[in-house]
């Protein structure tokens, strides 16, 4: 499976806004946003809060929103601490993973039993960004 950071993708152009620190990067899109976490990372509640705030400060006025995780690197995450973390974004109405290996989707596959949204698993960015805007616009069409 091909690892591909966003800011190798095609889809930079579309990236409204980026945030970074020492846990990772976050690409903002219009109604999703992307994290890319550092190398060897251990993301709990505390490591991820000032990510998690970017977010909701990004989408305070959005309806709806979704969040892509591009796992191109390795690190640890609990997956026990998902809903606590989600349930700071009441906004966030989808949540995929992309995962590059084997080990990945089946943490993904765990990680989606702790998942209070609606949650999907892909092997590429481009395809989860598609499926979620698809998904975001027939959802508000519905709404």
């Amino acid at each position: 499976m091909l690892k591909i950071s966003l800011k190798e993708s095609y889809l930079v152009p579309e990236i409204s806004d980026v945030f970074q620190n020492e846990i990772g990067t976050l690409y903002f899109f219009k109604d999703i946003v992307v994290a890319e976490i550092n190398e060897g990372i251990h993301l709990n509640y505390v490591s991820a809060k000032t990510l998690f705030e970017a977010i909701k400060l990004f989408y305070i006025d959005s309806e709806s929103f979704g969040y892509i995780s591009n796992r191109i690197n390795d690190y640890s995450f609990s997956p026990l601490e998902l809903g606590k973390l989600l349930g700071h974004l009441p906004n966030l109405k989808l949540y995929s993973v992309v995962s590059h290996s084997q080990l990945n989707t089946m943490n993904a596959n765990l990680e989606k039993r702790f998942c209070k949204v609606q949650y999907e698993n892909f092997t590429d960015v481009y395809t989860a960004k598609t499926w979620m805007s698809y998904t975001l616009l027939k959802k508000r069409d519905s709404a």
